[in-house]
């Protein structure tokens, strides 16, 4: 019994001997915390070092895997095997070397605690405290009257309205954009709209009206992937096109009161946008505006209806022929659109992703403040 006993104690002493001489190669064991949900009340320690003789709490490791891992690189260098000893056996070398040891159970299931350094000394019992006297009760507070309802505050806008009166007043968010524009640059009224015509004429691909069933789910995408915006609503619905039943192909400027069909303007991705049935029925070729007669969107879609109609007067020659109350009830109405709702973060996404594809800007997102240098006189 003894000779298996010592025989015991020299494999333990040789496992402790192997994970000192690992440690002189400067590898110690790592934390590997279970999450929190998991841990028991009580402590686990694996062996550790951190310098200057202190004991560093870590995860518990079972006997029959301790691994020794290359605190800099993470990387496991070695592992560790012993055999499993009784509770009386690991009592006996608690104090050997600079190791003591403990052991417990859990789940029927044996684990080693290893400490390295001095062995912290039991802790006396601490006296029972005395019982608190009972605090009296607390007279009732008076109930408060009920605070009203606070109105819902409308979301806001990434950048905040721009007037402009002279070009002073006129910025765009990158040097590269302002290099776009660089031709149009101190001109105002009709010069302005001609020379921002010819920057914006300029493309790199004709958008054909079938190509905006796919197009249109990368200019107007959900926040959910597989998604598309619908643009009267926000709605989010599926992007995959299953002709028209989801969602459709909306004319900002209707149709029957424009002079394109379907190419050009008719399938321009600065123009048409994704919409539902309902709402595209709902606004049939209705000019913008307000009263009987009009289709007047939510609040947060007019500075967006606005700079396309906008960026549809300038980038069309055909559209000096054709009233601006055929699409909004006055160009005054579009002006303040454009002011009482800015650009937002999501109209600057989809102008970026239009350009990627056509290879023109709509220049009242890039800065708001130009269709007042044109109209506003």
């Amino acid at each position: 019994m003894k000779q298996n006993l010592s025989r015991r104690i020299w494999a333990l002493l040789l496992l402790l001997a192997t994970l000192l001489s690992l440690y002189a190669c400067n590898f110690e064991l790592s934390q590997n915390n279970p999450p929190e949900d998991e841990q028991s009340s009580e402590s686990r320690y694996a062996l550790s070092y951190d310098g200057a003789g202190k004991l560093v709490p870590y995860d518990e490791f079972r006997i029959s895997d301790i691994r020794i891992v290359d605190r800099k690189s993470g990387e496991t260098v070695a592992t560790a095997t012993a055999e499993m000893f009784s509770e009386a056996d690991l009592a006996k070398l608690d104090r050997a070397g600079a190791f003591f040891l403990t052991l417990r159970y859990e789940d029927e299931e044996l684990f080693l605690t290893v400490y390295l350094g001095e062995p912290q000394p039991d802790q006396p019992d601490q006296p029972d405290q005395p019982d608190q006297p009972d605090q009296p009760d607390q007279p009732d507070q008076p109930d408060q009257p009920d605070q009203p309802d606070q109105p819902d505050q409308p979301d806001q806008p990434d950048h905040p309205g721009e007037t402009a009166q002279s070009w002073e007043d006129i910025s765009f968010s990158s040097a590269a954009i302002a290099a776009y524009y660089k031709s149009a640059e101190g001109k105002t009224g009709q010069s302005l709209k001609l020379s921002l015509r010819a920057i914006i004429s300029v493309v790199k691909h004709k958008e054909t009206y079938a190509e905006l069933r796919s197009d249109l789910a990368l200019t107007d995408p959900g926040d959910k992937p597989g998604t598309i915006r619908l643009f009267y609503t926000h709605e989010e619905v599926s992007s995959k096109w299953d002709q028209g039943n989801t969602w459709n192909r909306e004319h900002v400027w209707p149709k029957s009161k424009a002079w394109y069909d379907n190419e050009g303007g008719g399938a321009d991705l600065h123009h048409i946008r994704p919409d539902s049935p309902s709402s595209n029925s709902a606004r049939g070729n209705k000019p913008f505006g307000y009263g009987s007669g009009y289709f007047l969107p939510n609040e947060d879609v007019r500075g967006d209806v606005a700079r396309i109609v906008f960026y549809m007067m300038v980038r069309y020659s055909e559209a000096d022929s054709y009233p601006v109350t055929n699409v909004a009830q006055s160009m005054d109405m579009l002006l303040e659109w454009n002011l009482a709702d800015p650009v937002d973060s999501y109209e600057t996404y989809r102008n970026e992703q239009a350009y990627k594809i056509q290879g023109n800007r709509n220049p009242f997102i890039d800065c708001s403040g130009l269709a007042d240098l044109i109209w506003a006189a």
